[in-house]
């Protein structure tokens, strides 16, 4: 069955979801153990020489790498079989849950003020299904990183998990990785709209920065192939643009064109 742990130790792994942010890895892990710690997922691996065994597999909602897992028990464990399931299933969807909402705290911290203050602005002009879809990139010392809030986090992960559409990395390092990942300014497209001083379209298909795998995470983020990357401010060495779906353009374009934060 599933508890709850922590990473700090070595541990014989069967399997791993998580990501890194600033160093400190956050995961869960399916193990060879039932040592109880803090942030980690084991499940108790019962190797007895029992013959015949009952199994089934269970499925939950997850932001992580895995959405099932298949339980096994020696027959002798039938009459408690379904507790088992039950207990397992549980304590998967706990650990999610405390993961995802590690995730999102760690992620909100980073660059906080500017943030809240770029993200307030724009959620009381805008409806929650435009807002969802706005992320803000500033670039300063030749590196550029996207800006985001705590709810247009939560909104971003809630939409990827329940998306049709999974990749190789689960919605949490989706949204990590792009949340996370600095890039080069000269490698962006945010630099080429600011020098032309006009809204440009940037395609996934074809990325200034596809190396980095920054692109896979904006597209099932935005959730479309192309976007409009528009220009906001320059100040300074600070510069600051916006990014939004294409299909939103009619409508994003001349509100961030009449009032910019």
């Amino acid at each position: 069955m599933a508890v709850a742990s922590d990473s700090g130790k070595k541990v014989s792994r069967i399997g791993m979801d998580g990501f890194i942010i600033d160093g400190l890895a956050y995961v869960l892990k399916l193990v060879e153990s039932s040592t109880i710690l803090v942030m980690e997922i084991h499940i108790l691996d019962d190797t007895a020489k029992c013959g015949k065994r009952r199994q089934r597999t269970l499925s939950f909602s997850s932001a992580g790498r895995y959405d099932r897992v298949r339980v096994e028990a020696p027959e002798s464990f039938q009459p408690i079989f379904e507790n088992l399931l039950e207990g397992s299933l549980s304590l998967l969807q706990a650990g999610y849950v405390w993961l995802s909402g590690r995730v999102l705290w760690e992620l909100g911290r980073t660059r906080e003020k500017l943030s809240d203050d770029l993200y307030l602005y724009v959620r009381t002009r805008l409806p929650e299904k435009l807002f969802q879809f706005v992320w803000f990139f500033v670039l300063s010392n030749e590196e550029g990183v996207y800006l985001a809030d705590r709810s247009l986090l939560s909104g971003s992960l809630l939409r990827v998990s329940t998306s049709a559409a999974r990749t190789f990395m689960s919605p949490l390092e989706l949204l990590s990785q792009m949340t996370t990942c600095v890039l080069p300014a000269q490698n962006t497209h945010s630099v080429d709209a600011l020098r032309e001083g006009k809204t440009l379209p940037m395609s996934f298909n074809n990325p200034k920065y596809a190396e980095t795998g920054v692109q896979v995470a904006e597209s099932a983020v935005y959730q479309c192939r192309d976007v409009m990357v528009h220009p906001l401010v320059k100040e300074d060495d600070a510069y600051l643009t916006v990014g939004y779906p294409a299909d939103l353009a009619s409508v994003l374009g001349p509100f961030f064109d009449s009032g910019k934060p």
